[in-house]
């Protein structure tokens, strides 16, 4: 009987130690969700900056058009001074340059959102995965 009661016990320890190996693993994990759910949250606020910043872009290049426009119909109107017509060109072109900018800022600020919006994503993947892998070893303790 000594023994098998010498058995029981040894097996109940390593249940015993087994049981708290899984409990530590399962609070990892919940640690390692949690830190992504913050990155992720963080992407998310990046994403939603960025698409505010590309609205404000949007409405630049709106108003430098506008400027552009206006600046082009002072030149057709054909100006007869000289020196004006030389400071509406520089203009013209200062305009055209800005355009140019907010163009490339526009492009930039997009191409920054999709990554943030796919770095976003996968983050979002993983803590799915990771409390997936949660919920399996909490099952088995």
């Amino acid at each position: 009987m000594s023994g098998m009661g010498a058995q029981f016990l040894a097996k109940h320890k390593a249940l015993q130690e087994e049981n708290e190996n899984l409990r530590d693993q399962v609070a990892q994990l919940r640690e390692e969700i949690k830190g992504l759910k913050d990155v992720n949250r963080e992407q998310e606020r990046q994403v939603t900056e960025l698409s505010q910043g590309k609205e404000l872009l949007g409405k630049d290049i709106e108003r430098v058009r506008g400027q552009l426009g206006e600046a082009k119909e002072a030149l057709d109107a054909g100006a007869q001074d000289n020196a004006k017509l030389k400071a509406l060109e520089s203009r013209v072109e200062l305009l055209q340059n800005e355009l140019d900018e907010t163009f490339a800022s526009a492009k930039q600020a997009n191409k920054s959102r999709q990554e943030a919006e796919l770095t976003a994503e996968h983050f979002e993947r993983q803590a799915k995965s990771a409390e997936a892998q949660a919920k399996e070893w909490e099952s088995k303790a």
